[in-house]
């Protein structure tokens, strides 16, 4: 500031929002050269609410990442647990999912949640609206969506159960009975937080 020799300069602007700035121009409380000196490359993030299937994988993450933090070991999440985090809006995104994980840590028993380790809100929150007949196109199609995920969820782990039970625990042995390769299988009992030698 103030200087009169010219600097040469090498940067990259990363800008986020979760307003729609489209709406803000129009309302005056946003600059139109600024967005538009802005948006080179434009990139959405949906809400965590219409990206369920991406719960599991960080719950996983979130509860490595406070293992240290929280002092105890907890590393897997019951499958109603799981189905009651994927019914869950989440209006505050992942910081609020990451700040359920670690509280359901605090207050497990095990090294597994369970539905009684989440907030009483959330799991009220999910029965109430477990009841709601859409009332949009959009929440109907988001419900159908939820709905498909979650039989198709319990069909998985059920399957993934039964397989482990019949080759024992085996890892190879599930893969070559299903048709599946070891890698996939590897990536369903990370996904339900299986442990291959509880079926030894």
């Amino acid at each position: 500031m103030g200087g009169v020799q010219p600097i040469q300069t090498d940067v990259r602007f990363i800008a986020a929002t979760n307003r729609n700035l489209r709406d803000e121009i129009s309302a005056g409380t946003f600059r139109e050269d600024l967005y538009y000196r802005l948006k080179v490359v434009y990139i959405r993030i949906p809400p965590l609410r219409e990206r369920t299937e991406d719960i599991p994988l960080l719950v996983q993450h979130f509860l490595k990442k406070h293992e240290t933090t929280v002092g105890k070991h907890v590393s897997r999440v019951t499958p109603d647990a799981l189905e009651i985090l994927q019914g869950y809006k989440w209006f505050g995104n992942v910081r609020e999912l990451e700040n359920v994980i670690m509280q359901a840590m605090i207050f497990s028993q095990s090294d597994t949640i369970t539905s009684e380790a989440l907030p009483s809100e959330i799991v009220q929150s999910v029965e109430k609206n477990s009841n709601r007949i859409p009332q949009t196109k959009e929440e109907l199609q988001r419900e159908k969506q939820l709905r498909y995920q979650k039989i198709n969820a319990q069909l998985e782990y059920a399957f993934l159960k039964n397989i482990l039970q019949k080759a024992r625990g085996n890892v190879s042995e599930a893969a070559r009975i299903t048709g599946y390769d070891r890698r996939q299988i590897q990536n369903l009992l990370k996904k339900y937080s299986l442990n291959p030698a509880n079926f030894k």
